[in-house]
């Protein structure tokens, strides 16, 4: 039987964490972190995803959706590629106010 796992998650916007703290550090509000016990996925729904993936080739690979942000030091932007490459979504606080 897996494990389970406890999380204290923020119930103003939803950041969890794996102890309880007083204050929740994304958005600052105070004793807003409740327990919330999480049941991991078992193996066999693991492994019945894995086997239902499947590769493709790395030439078939979409990057017509990389979106570069520039750092606004050109020879920075060409040793990196054209700029740094952030996913949207990957950081909490990115709002693009510092590349431009």
């Amino acid at each position: 039987m897996p494990k389970t796992d406890t999380r204290y998650v923020c119930q103003k916007c939803g950041q969890d964490y794996p102890a309880w703290a007083g204050q929740c550090q994304s958005c600052g509000e105070w004793n807003c972190l409740i327990e919330e016990i999480q049941n991991p996925k078992s193996k066999i729904q693991i492994k019945s995803q894995i086997q239902n993936s499947k590769p493709i080739s790395i030439t078939k690979v979409d990057y017509s959706k990389d979106t570069r942000q520039s750092t606004g030091i050109g020879e920075v932007d060409r040793v990196l590629g054209g700029g740094v490459d952030i996913l949207h979504g990957s950081t909490d606080r990115y709002d693009g106010s510092r590349f431009g």
